[in-house]
């Protein structure tokens, strides 16, 4: 499953770009030609994000045209 390196790599990218801030939202961006199923993503989010310091986040994510997988917007508080 990729999806789970993926989603492990989002999760890192997203701890790192809110420094000590707490995350409160993750927004994606996944193409529909990117082979990136996004019910798995939603799924290997929970695993991804459970021991790291963006635990509890609430993950979105759109759908759109492309084959792109996009970290669009972080909500930090």
């Amino acid at each position: 499953m990729h999806e789970l390196s993926l989603m492990q790599a989002v999760v890192e990218m997203a701890a790192e770009a809110a420094g000590e801030r707490r995350v409160k939202r993750v927004v994606l961006d996944i193409g529909r030609g990117a082979a990136v199923l996004p019910d798995a993503m939603r799924f290997c989010f929970e695993l991804a994000s459970a021991e790291s310091p963006i635990h509890g986040a609430q993950l979105d994510i759109i759908e759109s045209e492309g084959d792109h997988l996009r970290l669009k917007e972080l909500e930090v508080a």
